[in-house]
Parts: C-alpha cells; sequence; structure tokens
C-alpha cells in the first residue's frame, strides 16, 4: 500500500504516498501515530472523503480518487516525530484498513554535507531500524482483533449460556410439584 520506512531530516518535510484498492474512493482517509492500538480516535489529519486538500499544522492530506491515492506530507519535522504512523481508511462501523509508515528523522547537521555523507550519518544513527514485514503487520492485528474483540464476545456469549441454562433449571423445577412418598399404614 505504500513505503514501510521514510526518513527526512530534522526541520526538514516528508511527503508519504499510500495506494488503496477500488471501492474506497469516497471514504475519508486519515494519517495517524501508532501509539495507541490502531490510533483509535486519535487522527492527527483525516480528509472528508473528497479530493479537497487538508492542512492543520504542520500536517496536509490530500486523497486523488482517479489513483486511489492518499499523499501525507509533515513539516518542520522534530526528532519526537520519529515513530510509527499509519495512513488509513475511516469505514465506519467496520475495520479500518491500514498501512504501517515508520518514520526516521535525522538529527540535523551544523556543518553541510553531501549525500553520501548524510546517508551514511543516517546508517549511523539508526542501525537496528528495519521495516516491519507486511505479514507480520497483519498477524499483529489479527492478534488486537483476536484479543480485542473476538475473546470478550465468546466469554460473554459462554456467560449468556450458562445464566440462561441455570434460569431455565430454577424455572422449570419451580413448576413441577415436589412428590412426596405418602406413607398409608398397612392394614
Amino acid at each position: 500500500m505504500g513505503p514501510e520506512t521514510v526518513t527526512g531530516p530534522e526541520g526538514g518535510s516528508v511527503s508519504v504516498m499510500c495506494h488503496y484498492g477500488k471501492g474506497y474512493e469516497e471514504f475519508p482517509k486519515f494519517w495517524c501515530r501508532d501509539d495507541m492500538v490502531l490510533c483509535l480516535g486519535s487522527h492527527i489529519i483525516e480528509t472528508t472523503g473528497s479530493e479537497a486538500e487538508v492542512w492543520q499544522d504542520r500536517f496536509s492530506i490530500r486523497d486523488n480518487h482517479t489513483q486511489r491515492t492518499i499523499t501525507v506530507s509533515m513539516e518542520t519535522l522534530t526528532m519526537a516525530d520519529t515513530s510509527t504512523y499509519l495512513c488509513g481508511i475511516n469505514k465506519p462501523l467496520d475495520f479500518d484498513p491500514t498501512h504501517a509508515v515508520e518514520l526516521l528523522v535525522s538529527p540535523a547537521s551544523t556543518k553541510p554535507t553531501s549525500a553520501r555523507t548524510a546517508a551514511k550519518e543516517d546508517e549511523a544513527n539508526f542501525p537496528n531500524q528495519h521495516p516491519t514485514p507486511a505479514g507480520s503487520q497483519a498477524s499483529s492485528i489479527h492478534f488486537l482483533l483476536l484479543v480485542g474483540l473476538k475473546v470478550p464476545i465468546f466469554l460473554c456469549m459462554v456467560c449468556a449460556v450458562v445464566w440462561v441454562s441455570v434460569h431455565y433449571r430454577d424455572s422449570s423445577c419451580a413448576m413441577v410439584p415436589h412428590r412426596r412418598d405418602h406413607h398409608l399404614p398397612h392394614p
């Protein structure tokens, strides 16, 4: 759907382009920081579902329905912007399709450097940064859904079955009169 890692200089800007499939053109698109579980309620910026570009603070987002792309720009980058972000589609009452993008901000240089030197500095500053494979992102989303939704729903269903069976048994016992063996004297 888009790049897995982007790098920008401190004080500079980056643009990220994410692609989406047919049928999602009219849905609002969003950009959020993945600090919370799937960015629930914490979109940094969101489109209205139209192609109009939206600006908010240092961020802009634009949706191109023809090319089915979302373009997000971040300006005046700070070291604190280094994080994982999600570009996604806001589907009400449904699971939002998202794509994770890791943003790496390289420290501002005090001396002019060549492109080759800057690339080596980026490698030195982020030696252990590897993009997350798309498969592991999908499996982590599945795990979150399993733990966050499926398990609680299953437990609620089990509790409901137990509650109904206990109350049904109690009410059926109350309807059947208790039999007592009456001992009649023998002649």
